[in-house]
């Protein structure tokens, strides 16, 4: 598919920057036409230089592509035909050009006069004295479908995120999962050889230490943990002890003047 949209975009002359644009009216056009992408490449081959020559867009062919594949003309014969009738849209001199009213360079044009055309009784003998016998199926099948032509239009010019959308979709499925987790265990066999050195080193690390060290250093780490408990519980007692004594002095006259005093001083040390 990437190697498909590149060719496209370079025949319609679009920037390698715009090849998400491409992908996305592709798979837009996957999902709402019966083009598929070998239809899409065999029809694009052939239409996609004369359609950029006429002035139609790589969004306006799709969906011109779309269109015929849907009544059964599609890949290289699609392709001939569509690229003889841009021929004709562009000859201001030719008879499917003067029928229109001159040449006619992009859809929104283009699709009023099929209509007007189809409402005054276009038919196969008007079809093949405008465009001769090759490619009259395919104006008459733009003719008779002109409303499905617009639709498919205005699909293509917002077939933004299309892709993405298309991707969630077929990965939303068991089959999906199950490929997600093929890619995973590919994942995981890229990083199985250092994981299993890390853990090799880390096994050598704990065979070597000796058992009787492990114990004695449990053993102080938790007289320590004794010893720093005893600490904590001491101070805690001693803080309850000093606010209680503290209290004890505020409540007296001469109490309460010890302890402004000493907070003063207290506050005069800090600064």
């Amino acid at each position: 598919a990437t190697a498909i949209a590149g060719v496209t975009l370079r025949a319609f002359g679009m920037e390698a920057t715009q090849s998400t644009q491409m992908m996305d009216v592709m798979a837009k056009s996957f999902s709402s036409s019966a083009l598929d992408i070998d239809k899409f490449s065999n029809s694009m081959t052939y239409v996609a230089p004369v359609a950029a020559s006429a002035g139609f867009s790589m969004q306006e062919t799709t969906a011109v592509l779309g269109t015929l594949a849907n009544v059964g003309i599609d890949g290289s014969i699609a392709g001939t035909q569509l690229r003889l009738v841009f021929g004709e849209l562009a000859n201001g001199s030719s008879k499917l050009s003067k029928r229109l009213g001159g040449p006619i360079d992009n859809l929104d044009d283009l699709i009023p006069k099929l209509i007007d055309m189809r409402d005054g009784g276009f038919d196969a003998t008007e079809a093949f004295d405008m465009v001769g016998r090759r490619a009259a199926p395919a104006l008459l099948s733009l003719v008779e479908n002109a409303e499905g032509l617009d639709s498919l239009n205005l699909g293509m010019q917002g077939a933004a995120g299309s892709l993405e959308d298309m991707a969630d979709i077929q990965l939303d499925t068991f089959a999906g999962q199950v490929t997600i987790l093929n890619s995973a265990m590919e994942i995981f066999d890229m990083v199985e050889c250092p994981l299993t050195d890390i853990v090799k080193l880390f096994s050598e690390f704990v065979g070597d230490i000796d058992a009787e060290e492990i114990a004695s250093y449990s053993i102080g780490i938790a007289g320590t943990a004794v010893a720093v408990g005893l600490y904590s519980g001491a101070i805690q007692r001693a803080t309850t002890a000093l606010i209680a004594h503290k209290a004890a002095l505020v409540a007296t006259g001469w109490g309460a003047l010890v302890v402004l005093v000493g907070s003063l001083v207290g506050a005069f040390i800090d600064w």
